[in-house]
Formats: structure tokens, C-alpha cells, sequence
């Protein structure tokens, strides 16, 4: 339920995606234009579709990613690990932005879509039954 998650506070911006590479000591050149946004986003992002917050190998890969790989582009969905994808984002951007990182050089695409697997089953009950805890 959203009511359990303390959302983070900020977005990304133009001045926060440049200033990025100065803030984990990536080289020039890094980052590429994201669209006619005025964001900047490294040439490789990280892709979470298989990640799981409960898998601490993935969290240790996408928090290495973010503090040293010069990663601020960050692919998610909700229906990635029936949302195990975005709780791992969530945990890692929230401490990372408490310590080296700032919010405004980060750039999430999160995508919403097609349930499947356990969540659909999820869902469909709830709609059947009313609300699961």
C-alpha cells in the first residue's frame, strides 16, 4: 500500500544532470542529451526487469552503479518483480540521497502497463474479494 512508502521529496533537473559526473567522480563526456528535455543521462543506464529488493546482490549492483559506474539513468516498472524492482529503487535512491548523491541529478523512467504473474492474481482478487492486506 502507498500509505507504507515515505515518498522522496524531488526530481531531476537540467543544472542536477550536469552537476552529476562532478558528484561521483565520472569522466567527461559521460552523459548523452535525454530528448529536448534539457536532462542529461549517462550513454548506459540501469535497467531493473530483473532486479529484486530482496535479492541484496541487486541492490549492491544498482547501488554500485549509482555511486561509481557514472549511472543516472534508471529503467523501472512496476510490474518488474511484481514491484520488487521499484522497492529496490526506492531503497537505494533514498540512501544514496541522504549521503553522496542529490535527487535532482537522477533521472527515473518508471512505466505502468500490463499486470501478469502473482500481481494480476493479486489484483483479481482484491477486485473479486476487496482489498488484500
Amino acid at each position: 500500500m502507498l500509505d507504507d512508502f515515505q515518498l522522496i521529496e524531488g526530481r531531476a533537473t537540467a543544472e542536477g544532470t550536469r552537476r552529476f559526473p562532478e558528484r561521483t567522480g565520472s569522466s567527461t563526456g559521460w552523459a548523452r542529451p535525454f530528448g529536448t528535455t534539457g536532462l542529461m543521462v549517462s550513454a548506459l543506464g540501469f535497467g531493473t526487469y530483473r532486479v529484486l529488493d530482496t535479492e541484496q546482490e541487486h541492490v549492491e549492483a544498482f547501488t554500485e552503479a549509482l555511486r561509481f559506474g557514472g549511472v543516472n539513468l534508471i529503467d523501472t516498472s512496476t510490474n518488474y518483480g511484481a514491484g520488487g524492482a521499484e522497492r529496490a529503487v526506492g531503497e537505494v535512491v533514498s540512501q544514496l540521497v541522504e549521503g553522496p548523491l542529490e535527487r535532482d541529478g537522477l533521472v527515473i523512467v518508471s512505466k505502468v502497463g500490463y499486470w501478469q504473474g502473482e500481481m494480476l492474481h493479486e489484483l483479481q482478487l482484491e477486485e473479486e474479494l476487496g482489498e488484500l492486506d
